[in-house]
């Protein structure tokens, strides 16, 4: 089942759940918060393989945090082990959900579809600022930036592998070696975003305000739907919580 959601909305309701995660205190309480995140997972067809790949390595660093949280805790405070145990398992519960729900949101949208909902929405108001144009432009180049650094970065290893040069086996060689790539490859990316600009002046940026958007990105009736529903059910738990 595919549904079409606004990347807008999807933020609404991220920002919603971590507002919950964080107000929740109760086991039963997390357990409906974890069926609230499989239902959209589910409606997508998103992989879970997919979502622990992004959230492996904060899985990997989460036992070591726990394990000094509870050393500090029976060393500096006067709580028991059991009670630290049960502290932690809530604080734990809550870290999960929210590393969880921002791996999905980030497996159903993308930076850009997010910048192009905004920029639409910024379109139809009709308003004329250069700086917020700018602004928009200053984000489409720093969200391209990153994947621009990391293809860069495959492409020396892909040339080390045709020259037949040996791979570094060793995790902590292997970032040494790509540091010391990186202050040519941040230069060589700063001159092609200079030179993107450039071309941007000569093609006539800012002459038109507000500028059009090539892939417009509106609400429908289905985020209607969903964040009536929202409101409804936000409304419903300040009532009776």
């Amino acid at each position: 089942m595919e549904v079409n959601l606004n990347p807008l909305t999807w933020v609404i309701l991220l920002i919603t759940y971590f507002v919950l995660a964080f107000k929740t205190v109760i086991l039963q309480q997390y357990v409906w918060l974890l069926i609230i995140l499989l239902v959209p997972a589910f409606l997508m067809n998103v992989s879970f393989r997919s979502i622990v790949r992004r959230v492996r390595h904060i899985l990997l660093f989460l036992p070591i945090l726990f394990i000094f949280y509870v050393g500090l805790s029976l060393i500096l405070s006067e709580n028991t082990f059991v009670g630290t145990i049960q502290a932690i398992s809530i604080s734990a519960a809550r870290i999960l959900l929210i590393i969880f729900s921002m791996a999905l949101f980030l497996e159903l949208t993308h930076s850009m579809t997010i910048l192009d909902s905004l920029r639409t929405l910024w379109w139809r108001a009709g308003i004329q600022s250069r700086r917020m144009e700018d602004f928009f432009q200053l984000l489409y180049l720093t969200f391209r930036f990153f994947p621009m650094l990391r293809e860069e970065i495959q492409t020396v290893s892909s040339l080390e592998k045709a020259f037949g040069l040996p791979p570094v086996q060793r995790r902590f060689k292997q970032i040494k070696q790509i540091a010391s790539y990186l202050p040519g490859f941040v230069v060589d990316c700063l001159q092609r975003a200079d030179h993107l600009a450039m071309a941007m002046e000569i093609r006539g940026y800012g002459r038109v305000l507000p500028r059009g958007i090539a892939n417009p990105i509106r609400f429908h009736s289905a985020d209607a739907f969903v964040l009536i529903s929202l409101f409804f059910l936000m409304t419903g738990y300040i009532i009776f919580a």
